[in-house]
């Protein structure tokens, strides 16, 4: 059994985590001193390269391995691609008596891939150039209904400003942009 301890900001430090990995069975004890948030942990990483199939790794807690979700949830993964296993005394998590941790784990990986994917198409959509200023006054297929009315000189602009219930200046407007 490997065990691995990360100094605490508050609280005991690694003196008392080392000692309870120890006593619950673990022969070597990597221990990174750093406290937060240290994305930069060798301990760790030499724990779990430390690790094979059957092998076991153990914490006093989970927060110790990591603080986001999705990090504790990789972490497990490469534990679980091991074919090692993953024991959190505090939490009451043992591995090697129930996978489930890992099939959750691997789940809700997948659910954030997904929900990263579309936070992300989401962001192209809001992202995306639109029309700046107020919408045309003038749909389009109503200006298909009175553009060939005026053209053939059955109605006049005004009337056609009538009918779209719109001012004459808007109808000459549109008669301009659209070249006749």
């Amino acid at each position: 059994m490997i065990g691995y301890a990360r100094a605490l900001r508050r609280g005991p430090g690694l003196t008392g985590q080392r000692d309870r990995l120890v006593a619950a069975g673990a022969t070597i004890v990597h221990e990174d001193l750093r406290a937060g948030g240290t994305v930069i942990r060798p301990a760790l990483r030499n724990a779990l390269d430390g690790l094979t199939a059957g092998g076991v790794l153990c914490v006093t807690s989970l927060d110790r391995l990591a603080r986001a979700p999705r990090d504790l949830f990789t972490l497990a993964g490469e534990v679980a691609a091991k074919g090692a296993h993953l024991v959190a005394l505090d939490d009451g998590l043992d591995t090697r008596h129930d996978v489930a941790f890992f099939r959750f784990a691997g789940i809700l990986l997948a659910h954030d891939d997904r929900a990263a994917e579309d936070r992300r198409a989401e962001r192209e959509i809001l992202d995306a150039p639109r029309r700046t200023g107020p919408a045309p006054a003038i749909t389009e297929a109503a200006w298909m209904t009175v553009a060939p009315l005026l053209r053939q000189g059955e109605i006049t602009p005004v009337q056609a400003a009538e009918r779209l219930g719109v001012g004459r200046a808007t109808v000459y407007r549109r008669l301009r942009d659209s070249g006749g």
